[in-house]
């Protein structure tokens, strides 16, 4: 029972945007009271894609993260690239530092229905507001 309380605990969530744009964030966090190493990271081929990253796959990127107790790492989705009825599916395998094991962490939904989540509207801002708004938003969410 106290292995259990003192280990890893990684979840796998989405979080919108501020802006009113078509994205929102793959939020993967540790929830536990020891750091994560992500060991593998198996997604389903269409999300894969839609997440490449300078011809970097999302579950190449993610092999070998660490993420202390408390640390979130966040992708930015554009779900466009996503059809409508498209399930996705990531899994990910991390190795918890203090108990010496490797768990799961799971995540299954359309992405593409994520991106109406409410949001505030910017859209007639000039350009470099949005982009302040977007960084504000970057800070508040890793601070």
């Amino acid at each position: 029972m106290i292995e259990e309380s003192t280990r890893a605990n990684l979840q796998i969530y989405t979080a919108p945007l501020i802006t009113n744009r078509d994205h929102f964030y793959i939020v993967i966090k540790n929830f536990g009271n020891s750091s994560a190493r992500i060991e593998k990271a198996s997604i389903d081929e269409t999300t894969d894609s839609a997440l490449t990253v300078n011809e970097k796959p999302f579950s190449t990127r993610m092999k070998d993260t660490v993420l202390a107790p408390g640390q979130t790492a966040t992708y930015a989705v554009v779900p466009s690239n996503l059809d409508s009825n498209h399930v996705s599916t990531i899994e990910l395998s991390y190795f918890s530092t203090n108990t010496n094991k490797v768990y799961k962490a799971a995540f299954e939904g359309k992405l593409r229905s994520l991106s109406t989540l409410p949001s505030i509207g910017i859209s007639d801002a000039p350009i470099d507001k949005q982009l302040l708004e977007l960084l504000q938003d970057h800070l508040r969410r890793n601070l």
